[in-house]
């Protein structure tokens, strides 16, 4: 966990859930190799930067433009991740998320 604000490390006490509960959990990162096997179901939100970017501008007042040097960090750690874990092909169910008043289902695969 990462507070946006601060940029600081974040470490809540651990919660458990009660048995047969469903956890919905949302984040960045969350097809990485030492992730693999621990969702039941996963979805990626397939978004293009530049509209990322522009919501991101939106609720956080970062700067809108991809390139922009401000967004360094946010956007190469994407490409890393992108490429290296491949989240469009680990994720149960990918969707085109561009236009969220009509996001669509690219994807889906069976459910364990």
């Amino acid at each position: 966990s990462l507070d946006l604000a601060s940029d600081t490390a974040l470490d809540p006490p651990w919660q458990q859930a009660a048995r047969g509960a469903v956890l919905v959990l949302d984040g960045m990162f969350l097809h990485r190799d030492e992730l693999l096997g621990t969702w039941d179901v996963s979805v990626l939100l397939d978004v293009p930067f530049a509209e990322t970017c522009r919501r991101m501008a939106v609720r956080d007042g970062t700067d809108p433009d991809p390139e922009h040097p401000s967004m360094r960090r946010y956007v190469e750690g994407q490409r890393i991740y992108l490429a290296r874990c491949r989240p469009s092909e680990r994720a149960s169910v990918v969707v085109d998320h561009t236009d969220v008043t009509d996001p669509r289902i690219l994807r889906a695969q069976p459910t364990r």
